[in-house]
């Protein structure tokens, strides 16, 4: 069983990275689950910060089978992270370009998604930015869109209907979050997606 103090001194030692590289998936399940739930307890408590260790060096020296190691290690803990939108949006994205063109390198946006998701404050935060011209920000607008709707579908599809029609630069972002969220009990606003989908296809 790793213990505490293990990952706190290779955070300061600046080899987590490696360490979770090297024991993440070299377990059964329970243990695998119990690494995640202690890493994600002590980033939480200030302990340690996960996402800071997603330097580009460490990313660079993760390769092949041992980056998806990595992937899927932050895969588990980003939807338990208590954290503020933009460093996650920054250590997501730089998870996505270090997986280059394999199919899994995407994994990442669906733990953003579902963090987003997981409290009602989290996509109010992540439209802030968005909407205040933030660079790391306007690239996550239809996942942030998406996972809006799940908590609140009326007001999530206004806001994407909104910046259709009003934000030529967010558009884009906006049409592809309307083609996912499931709309069927907003009728009424679903006919106004479509409407702006033939708009603008």
């Amino acid at each position: 069983m790793i213990q505490a103090n293990e990952l706190i001194n290779q955070a300061s030692g600046g080899t987590l990275h490696r360490f979770i590289v090297d024991n993440y998936e070299r377990g059964n399940d329970a243990d695998d689950a119990a690494f995640v739930t202690l890493a994600v307890d002590l980033h939480n408590n200030g302990t340690l910060d996960l996402l800071g260790v997603l330097t580009a060096e460490a990313l660079e020296e993760a390769k092949g089978f041992q980056f998806f190691t990595l992937q899927q290690f932050y895969c588990s803990a980003i939807t338990r992270l208590e954290v503020e939108p933009k460093p996650l949006m920054v250590a997501v994205s730089a998870l996505v370009t270090a997986g280059g063109d394999d199919g899994a390198a995407y994994q990442p946006n669906t733990a953003y998604r579902d963090w987003c998701a997981a409290q009602p404050d989290r996509p109010t935060l992540a439209l802030a930015l968005i909407e205040a011209g933030d660079a790391d920000a306007k690239d996550y607008l239809s996942l942030t869109l998406e996972a809006g709707a799940k908590l609140d579908l009326r007001n999530y599809m206004e806001c994407a209907i909104a910046f259709v029609r009003n934000a030529p630069e967010l558009r884009m972002g906006a049409l592809t979050a309307l083609s996912r969220i499931e709309s069927g009990t907003a009728i009424d606003l679903a006919r106004k997606a479509l409407a702006s989908l033939g708009n603008w296809s």
